[in-house]
């Protein structure tokens, strides 16, 4: 069983972006701040509901939604639009199932970014009006 899609939305530095994984290792290079250690802290909080070894509740601050998202946000309630909070999304698709990988296989559904019928988790951190 790998992971074979990583998908993150609004989540720091990045608005929207789909990253395919290989059914061996990963590698991720680039330079500082391109997002190395958020794909990585990313990837934890959607399988372990963790970041930093703490629960997601107990870390949430504000500079974790994409700034363009929020200063949108805020840009829209500081003019009197009734606007959306912002969410974060983060979704793990997954492959290379075997028969021992039996209890995965009921993460199967379209309830994902995409609508389509896979296997995966998912973790959405919305606010509250």
């Amino acid at each position: 069983m790998y992971i074979k899609k990583l998908l993150i939305q609004n989540y720091k530095r990045f608005k929207l972006i789909e990253i395919d994984m290989n059914p061996g290792t990963n590698i991720f290079v680039g330079e500082n701040d391109s997002g190395k250690t958020t794909i990585l802290e990313a990837l934890i909080m959607v399988l372990s509901g963790k970041i930093n070894g703490a629960p997601i509740l107990s870390r949430l601050n504000a500079d974790w939604f994409n700034n363009e998202v929020r200063s949108q946000y805020i840009s829209g309630l500081e003019s009197g639009q009734h606007v959306e909070p912002p969410c974060i999304m983060i979704e793990a698709f997954i492959d290379g199932l075997t028969d021992a990988d039996l209890k995965i296989k009921n993460y199967r559904g379209a309830n994902n970014y995409y609508r389509e019928d896979a296997i995966g988790v998912r973790i959405v951190i919305a606010l509250n009006e």
